[in-house]
């Protein structure tokens, strides 16, 4: 299987760099509407600089949903 190393500088690298920060920032879930409002907010400007109709929007609804489930978890 062929594999291939991200350059640095290129838009898939940054967006990784991106999304790793974003889930660094709101890894520990809060249960209240200011952490909510934040995380949505971090995730639709993240969606936009790279493209709504892109793997970043799969991303950033995959970080929604793992938190969502964290805080019904408990």
């Amino acid at each position: 299987m062929a594999s291939k190393k991200l350059p640095k500088g290129t838009t898939e690298f940054e967006m990784f760099g991106d999304f790793y920060n974003m889930v660094q920032e709101f890894y520990t879930v809060e249960k209240t509407d200011e952490y909510w409002e934040r995380l949505i907010a971090a995730v639709h400007e993240f969606e936009h600089k790279y493209g709504v109709r892109s793997f970043a929007r799969e991303l950033g609804g995959a970080l929604v949903n793992f938190q969502e489930r964290m805080m019904k978890e408990g």
